[in-house]
């Protein structure tokens, strides 16, 4: 109406949320949870202070940080299915709780007035001042602690326009609780006109106040960050982890020794092994003790769990390296009864120990009669006594326990493909051929083997053999395929057998022993330092490993196992190392 008074009208609105089933469910879980942590709290506050009035020195955790901290260290007992909801639901129930109880505890922090007030004797300026900083960090925790479960969305707002009489929807996707009030402003299109209302108001506090208490503040924060990235100088003092660190290490320590699976297990193992400072840390001695202890605890666990028996300390047989020079590397082991013979991989020599005695017992270029030998190839234990070697040029040769080579005669040699192994059984001597997918079996003839080699395994079975690498007789025979697989032949039939399973999984076995006296199959995986025991019917029994801190198993060449005499002799670097075989 021409020439009326314009009225100013102030509209708001209100919009209601429309979740889905699965939304409404997580914002249910998402509040549960809060109220859920908000409970908890006010429970433990009331137990510490029933505990001082029974005059027991109980810290009671009246601030968020003193509760958040509670919790963390509990929430895995008290509430197990916490992760089911984001962190900062419990984190909101909590701040809930540290506001209430700066409201209603007086005396508690600040004498009669209460937690969060000031005493009266300062000044109403300071306590203005400290008032504004409260209140700013009370509402920053706010902003970060109260989120929106993450995914939310606000629904569609329906607004109504005048010109048009049509509604429109604007959905937003949240996910803090401070974007979701922006999202809810109407716009400018509304047909509503926002403009700032200008405050006067006097500064509370003169500009060079802020200045300095900013400039100090500053200073302070830098000094910490200092204080906590440099190492401590030398000679100063030893800092160790907080004790709750190790309370936390020793919390996922039992949990692992609680879970039923034991993969779950060795995950809580590693986690609690992390807690603790590395190994060379500087600390002081209690602090080095206990760390110590509780990685003892931890590393026994583990062994509990993966059926991990540990060597004692080895007896070194042999050291290469006065006989072959500092490059001289063990290889391949035949031992026959008191003498062991062992292939140093560098010279090409084979080194014979008879008690004491270390001699030289085949050089590459050495005579055997009228045969010039080359270097030798492949070794093996002769059951009659001694050692059979194979050279280069496939030409058989008998190391006797004592005296020189002797060459025996080896039929059909130059018909192999690729000749991976050698194992003896009784008097007969076996070669196995991956390219021809056979096991040749040689029988004795003419002072040695002077007789074409039959093929072992029975024609009309579908056999892989390429990735065969190794192989051992017990009256059946064992070959080690792909360092996964072992595959068993009886009568030259392939007979069912699987390994059973082991932690950590058989990734890559280099060596496969068994004998005809042994109880037991033994697979050697040198990348882990290990030899896992399994009977013959595949179970899994235990897995060997050298003392704690030693490596040496890692570097294993060669195997043998006495299980009568508990002897296992390993070839490992430039050593020759002997250890008592656990019951």
């Amino acid at each position: 109406m021409a020439g009326a008074a314009r009225v100013r009208v102030t509209q708001a609105y209100r919009f209601a949320l429309d979740p889905s089933p699965r939304a409404e469910r997580a914002l249910a879980s998402h509040v549960g949870a809060r109220r859920f942590a908000f409970n908890w709290g006010l429970a433990l506050v009331k137990a510490r202070l029933d505990a001082r009035a029974r005059g027991e020195a109980a810290e009671v955790p009246w601030t968020l940080p003193a509760l958040r901290r509670e919790w963390n260290r509990q929430k895995d007992q008290v509430a197990p299915w916490w992760r089911e909801n984001s962190k900062e639901a419990y984190a909101a129930g909590l701040e809930g709780l540290a506001r209430a109880l700066q409201a209603s505890a007086p005396g508690l922090l600040w004498g009669s007035r209460g937690p969060g007030r000031l005493p009266a004797v300062l000044s109403p300026r300071v306590r203005a001042f400290a008032g504004h900083v409260r209140r700013a960090l009370l509402g920053l925790a706010a902003g970060v602690s109260s989120g929106w479960p993450r995914g939310a969305r606000v629904p569609a707002l329906e607004t109504h326009s005048s010109e048009t009489g049509r509604q429109s929807a604007a959905p937003q996707p949240v996910r803090r609780a401070a974007r979701a009030a922006a999202a809810l402003v109407p716009a400018p299109a509304l047909g509503l006109e926002l403009r700032a209302q200008p405050v006067s108001r006097r500064a509370p506090y003169p500009g060079w106040l802020l200045f300095l208490l900013g400039a100090a503040g500053t200073a302070a924060l830098l000094a910490l960050l200092v204080g906590l990235l440099l190492p401590p100088a030398q000679g100063g003092a030893l800092r160790g982890p907080a004790p709750r660190t190790y309370d936390l290490a020793v919390a996922t320590l039992e949990r692992a020794r609680l879970a039923a699976e034991p993969a779950e297990a060795l995950r809580l193992l590693d986690e609690a092994g992390s807690l603790l400072p590395a190994p060379g840390s500087r600390l002081s001695p209690a602090e080095a003790e206990r760390a110590t202890a509780l990685r003892a605890e931890i590393e026994g666990e583990r062994d509990r769990r993966t059926q991990t028996v540990r060597l004692g300390p080895p007896r070194t047989l042999l050291d290469l390296r006065p006989v072959a020079g500092d490059s001289a590397r063990a290889g391949a082991l035949a031992v026959s009864r008191e003498t062991l013979f062992v292939l140093e991989t560098e010279s090409r020599r084979i080194l014979r120990l008879q008690g004491e005695q270390v001699s030289v017992a085949l050089s590459p270029g050495d005579r055997a009669g009228s045969l010039t030998l080359g270097e030798p190839w492949l070794l093996v234990t002769r059951p009659a006594g001694g050692a059979y070697v194979l050279d280069r040029e496939r030409r058989l040769v008998l190391l006797p326990p004592d005296g020189p080579p002797r060459a025996l005669p080896l039929r059909g040699a130059n018909t192999w493909r690729r000749p991976v192994a050698v194992a003896t059984f009784a008097a007969n001597l076996y070669v196995l051929d991956p390219d021809q997918g056979q096991i040749l079996r040689y029988l004795p003839a003419g002072g040695g083997f002077d007789a074409a080699p039959q093929p072992y395994i029975a024609t009309g079975q579908s056999i892989d053999l390429a990735a065969a690498t190794g192989m051992a007789i017990d009256g059946d025979i064992w070959v080690l395929v792909g360092g996964q697989q072992v595959l068993r032949f009886r009568g030259g039939r392939q007979q069912p057998f699987a390994l059973g399973a082991a932690l950590p999984a058989l990734v890559r076995a280099t060596i496969l022993f068994t004998s005809p006296e042994s109880r037991a199959l033994y697979l050697a995986e040198p990348e882990r330092g290990r030899i896992l025991q399994y009977d013959k019917n595949g179970a899994f029994e235990r897995q060997l490993l050298a003392p704690a801190g030693d490596t040496v198993l890692t570097g294993m060449a060669a195997l043998y196992v006495d299980e009568q005499a508990r002897r296992l002799v390993i070839a490992a670097g430039p050593l020759v190392l002997e250890y008592e075989l656990p019951g």
